[in-house]
């Protein structure tokens, strides 16, 4: 669907991101009558570099002036929190999970929440 004078012509570009994590897992467990209780904490350091497809040229149609966007993913380094904690009761038959995972670099903050149950038989 054209709009006119505001179509912008994209060459076709593709990227390369690659991702590296450098960190540290803990688990504590705590075995009780009730069942096994697990925390499991993190904190890693991670350097995502896009090896491939950093700019592309774009322009309006029937325009003779280009320029070139910053992809979205920059080269960069984020600080990565995150945390689990896990119950497990019934003897090993129900299990429930809680976690939490973070990216974080200036301006830049991506959350992950999230829980999950599970249930043997």
């Amino acid at each position: 669907m054209g709009t006119g004078y505001l179509d912008l012509e994209v060459g076709t570009n593709r990227s390369i991101l690659l991702r590296n994590e450098l960190g540290i897992h803990f688990a504590l467990c705590f075995c009780k009558s009730a069942g096994t209780f697990i925390l499991a904490p993190k904190f890693s350091w991670v350097r995502e570099v896009r090896t491939k497809g950093k700019n592309t040229t774009v322009n309006f149609v029937s325009q003779n002036n280009s320029f070139t966007p910053t992809g979205y993913f920059p080269d960069r380094s984020l600080f990565s929190p995150g945390a689990s904690i896990t119950g497990i009761v019934w003897n090993g038959r129900l299990a429930m999970e809680l976690y939490y995972d973070g990216a974080i670099c200036g301006g830049y903050s991506d959350h992950t929440y999230g829980g999950q149950v599970r249930f043997g038989f």
